[in-house]
């Protein structure tokens, strides 16, 4: 197993005033005679669109997205729609059989444990950022002006946390600049959807301590390594799958990872970031893990409206650490989800607390 050496990569692409780090969208094969391209019409390549992010009049963002089976909400990496402050409108293009679709977002909402922590440090982006990132939160959904048409497929996530990722590769597709293993993304983006297969590793510390340095949740994670088929440049283990096998690059971020279950194709994970050198070999890749319960809740609150009163951490429970997050909402502003709301006055208040105390908890303070 060979030593790595480290580099963040994050999916963003930006234009306008300079954001950090200014990189493109990418999928990087290890065939150099395949171009891996996903032809329009496609019914799953369908389900994945471009996500262009406004950060006032002269910043903006590119990434990958997903259109759920609401065909109302897509999901996509916080940190595609959060990086220096919250973007102010966000559009999601797809392209299909009939010709381009655009949709622009109604509303955006960020996982509220990703968005607590710029709460926390609002005059540091860099340590609110990474903060955010390492607890396996990356994640937003918006809301669409409009249903997507049909000519937009749909695709619902994967629910069953029992480790079904585990089991068999995982189908990747982004936008994007591309390349191939040796050198890594080396392509400037052309527009068009590309496609490769990879498999999840189970987290290893010993593999990849610097991620421990800031407190990960490997429950919220899928991570998997860029192999050539070669020992040498195996960092999680395993061969890889041959011509087959693909990295994220630069700039896939949000993009969806598919498996097949028995129910159907699910979205199993949402690229979030990775390290390496170029996306080339040996590269690690980490995804969000959307079966997580403090994951999957999340969506739903926000494209199914389904609400688990008293559990404001999404968590499962309902404890003290709700107790807690009510008040860190009162006092750092919180995200505005309204599961949080609950008395349903419109805002976050002391009354909630005590609807959550008494009423739910059916305790008094001190107790």
């Amino acid at each position: 197993m060979t030593a790595l050496r480290f580099c963040l990569l994050f999916g963003l692409a930006v234009s306008g005033s300079v954001l950090n780090p200014p990189i493109a969208f990418g999928i990087v094969n290890s065939d150099p005679n395949g171009d891996f391209v996903v032809p329009i019409g496609t019914a799953l390549g369908d389900a994945v669109g471009t996500l262009t992010s406004a950060f006032g009049t002269e910043q903006e963002a590119k990434c990958s997205c997903a259109l759920l089976p609401t065909r109302s909400h897509v999901l996509t990496a916080a940190h595609c729609v959060r990086v220096y402050g919250k973007a102010t409108e966000a559009f999601a293009t797809w392209q299909t059989a009939t010709g381009p679709v655009q949709l622009q977002a109604s509303a955006i909402e960020v996982h509220p444990a990703f968005e607590s922590f710029y709460d926390h440090d609002p005059a540091s982006y860099t340590a609110g950022f990474y903060a955010a990132l390492w607890q396996g939160v990356d994640l937003a959904v918006l809301t669409l002006e409009s249903a997507a048409p049909t000519g937009v497929t749909s695709v619902d996530i994967l629910r069953d946390n029992s480790g079904l990722e585990f089991s068999d590769s995982f189908l990747r597709i982004g936008y994007g600049a591309y390349g191939v293993g040796d050198e890594g993304w080396t392509n400037p983006p052309d527009g068009q959807k590309r496609f490769g297969w990879n498999e999840w590793d189970t987290y290893e510390e010993d593999v990849i301590p610097h991620f421990d340095a800031y407190g990960l949740y490997p429950e919220n994670f899928l991570f998997s390594d860029f192999d050539s088929g070669l020992e040498a440049d195996s960092a999680l283990g395993g061969l890889g799958l041959g011509l087959i096998e693909a990295a994220s690059a630069p700039g896939d971020s949000g993009s969806p990872s598919f498996i097949g279950t028995a129910a159907g194709t699910r979205i199993a994970g949402v690229t979030s970031g990775g390290y390496g050198i170029n996306s080339s070999w040996g590269s690690i890749g980490f995804d969000i893990r959307v079966s997580s319960l403090l994951n999957q809740r999340f969506i739903d609150l926000v494209s199914l409206e389904e609400k688990w009163l008293g559990d404001v951490d999404l968590t499962g429970d309902i404890d003290v650490n709700d107790i807690n997050t009510l008040f860190a909402t009162m006092w750092f502003g919180g995200a505005p989800l309204s599961h949080r709301d609950l008395n349903g006055d419109g805002s976050v208040t002391f009354a909630d607390v005590d609807t959550l105390v008494r009423d739910l908890l059916q305790t008094e303070y001190g107790v």
